[in-house]
């Protein structure tokens, strides 16, 4: 197994969604994954492109941007192991957040078609990522209603 492939399999071991699948899911995942870089600062996709491949951080960080007002904010910051962009593996759609990269960052990406391949054999694969997308839903609602209640609280001139 290559370089490459092992710090693949190493990320998903460590994921907290995708490490207590069978080993054997894992590595299969890890050679249907195609590994990317980003450098810091480079934006992967923005909220309403087509969703086709989630992606796991490999090394560095992430940044999940969503849309406020007349702006994008930083609702989550993912590190090595965390999982995102999950939803196209369910349903090819649009984006519902923009991602760059917080630092420079390795990341694999898997696509819904070689996604479906795995979870075919591996069930389990499907319930980890369904529970990392419902608990991704609940964080960032509650992030762009702390950043909606921020951007409308009165002013001292308001007030």
């Amino acid at each position: 197994m290559g370089a490459d492939r092992q710090e693949i399999l190493a990320a998903l071991a460590s994921s907290s969604s995708l490490g207590p699948i069978p080993a054997d899911a894992r590595r299969a995942m890890s050679y249907a994954m195609r590994r990317l870089f980003l450098e810091s600062g480079e934006l992967l996709f923005r909220q309403g492109d087509a969703g086709e491949e989630a992606y796991l951080v490999v090394s560095g960080e992430i940044e999940i941007l969503g849309a406020v007002g007349d702006g994008e904010h930083v609702v989550a910051t993912l590190g090595a192991g965390e999982l995102f962009g999950e939803l196209a593996l369910f349903a090819i759609g649009k984006r519902t957040a923009s991602v760059r990269a917080r630092r420079d960052a390795t990341l694999a990406a898997i696509d819904y078609d070689r996604f479906r391949a795995i979870i075919a054999t591996w069930p389990d694969a499907a319930m980890a990522l369904l529970r990392v997308q419902t608990a991704r839903f609940v964080t960032l609602g509650e992030a762009h209603r702390r950043l909606l209640a921020e951007r409308t609280k009165p002013t001292p001139d308001e007030a």
